[in-house]
């Protein structure tokens, strides 16, 4: 446990005010630094959502995450231009990845599996992107999907149907 101010003690999971450290008016002063601390822990939590950590911009690369060939969308965001596309995705949601983070192994909790050859799969305009996202730089005019799906041994070079942007 951690010390604060004198009679507030801050845990991992707990917070507690001792009463006899607040003198007079305690009950007041109590509930002052209970509604403060809360206040604090709720800044923080917003503070590190997902968006908080992409840079606010209407004009950038549109981005769309979703699965199952487009049926549900599990995200959608503005990436700056210039950007890498593997690092602002972790930026944009909670990833996983596996081989040194070369590969999308989750997103938001939305897990590849293996067993029945459902895999994340990006796409720029529309096609399937031809080197990792680490290696792509995202320009002016292109827009990134990042589909979970089954997949076929190989895929078409031509534009997806599903894709959610006008190709």
């Amino acid at each position: 446990m951690h010390s604060l101010v004198e009679g507030v003690r801050v845990h991992p999971t707990i917070i507690s005010v001792s009463v006899s450290a607040l003198g007079g008016g305690a009950r007041r002063r109590r509930r002052w630094v209970v509604a403060s601390l809360l206040g604090c822990v709720v800044a923080v939590a917003a503070a590190c959502g997902s968006s908080a950590a992409l840079p606010k911009t209407k004009t950038g690369v549109p981005m769309e995450v979703s699965l199952d060939h487009g049926r549900t969308v599990v995200l959608k965001a503005t990436l700056p231009y210039g950007s890498n596309a593997m690092r602002d995705l972790e930026r944009a949601a909670r990833l996983q990845t596996s081989y040194g983070g070369k590969f999308v192994s989750a997103i938001d909790g939305h897990a590849q599996d293996t067993a029945t050859s459902t895999y994340w799969l990006l796409y720029i305009d529309c096609r399937p992107a031809s080197v990792g996202a680490t290696e792509i730089t995202l320009k002016k005019g292109e827009t990134v999907w990042w589909d979970l799906r089954k997949t076929a041994a190989a895929l078409p070079s031509t534009p997806d149907p599903a894709c959610p942007f006008k190709h």
